[in-house]
Parts: structure tokens; sequence; C-alpha cells
């Protein structure tokens, strides 16, 4: 029993603990901070700020009518080549979440109204839903329809 004992004593058990679920509520409001913080850095003329509320990754998509860009640069490379990035052209953005269905544990659909006020323009304002995805950065875009 003597060797069993002394044997056992130099092994650890590690057991990772899969991540916890947040509640709706809670996912909720840090989804709601994410936007309201993306949208802050739009309106502040942030293009780089702005994008880290979608995922960095080639899988990221947004799709606007008959127009699908994939992929974060791709995403990012959009946005600069519409509204010059750092430009007043960007003009100030306000986003509303609507609504959040949470997906399981790590995915949510969130309906948002967008709205865009630029110089000299009536502003642009319309629903985008979004496909977002929770992992270690926090909830970040995974596919974007507005």
């Amino acid at each position: 029993m003597r060797v069993f004992g002394s044997a056992m004593a130099g092994i650890a058990v590690v057991v990772a603990a899969p991540a916890l679920a947040q509640s709706p509520a809670t996912a909720r409001r840090a989804i709601e901070a994410r936007i309201a913080g993306a949208a802050a850095a739009w309106s502040a003329g942030d293009l780089d700020l702005f994008m880290t509320l979608y995922e960095r990754s080639p899988a990221a998509s947004y799709v606007t009518g008959d127009k699908r860009v994939q992929g974060y640069d791709a995403i990012r490379a959009m946005y600069a080549a519409d509204f010059g990035a750092g430009s007043a052209k960007m003009g100030r953005l306000d986003l509303r979440v609507l609504e959040v269905r949470p997906i399981g544990a790590s995915h949510a659909h969130v309906l948002v109204r967008f709205t865009l006020r630029q110089d000299g323009q009536e502003p642009a304002s319309g629903l985008s839903t979004l496909l977002m995805r929770r992992g270690a950065g926090g909830w970040k875009v995974l596919a974007d329809h507005s």
C-alpha cells in the first residue's frame, strides 16, 4: 500500500471544466456592450477599433443585398473603401440591439437596428442580423447580414 500511495503522490489530476454558459441576460448585456463600443469607435472614426466587433477569421462573412464579403480582412477593406477609414465620411453610427437569441452556450442570433448619419445626407437606417460567437475575446460577429 505504501508503494501505491507514494506513486500516486506524484500524479496530479487536472480536469478542465467546460466554459460556463452565460445566462441569457448576462449574454445580452455583454453583446450590447460590445456593440455599443463598436458604434462609438465608428463614430470616432476608428475603423480598427470598430473591427474588433468582428471575429478575426477567414470564416467571418458580411452579406448585403446581392453582395457577399468573406473574411475579416476583406470586410475591413470593404468598410475602408466605402467609408474612408478615419475620415468624416464614416459619420455617426447608432446600433440598437432589438433581440438576442442564444444558440447554445457559445453562439447568439442578434437583431440590430442601425442608423448611420453622414453630413449632407439623409440618415441610412435598417436591420441587421448578426451571428455572434463567444470565445476567449468575448462576443464577436461571425456573420453579418445587413
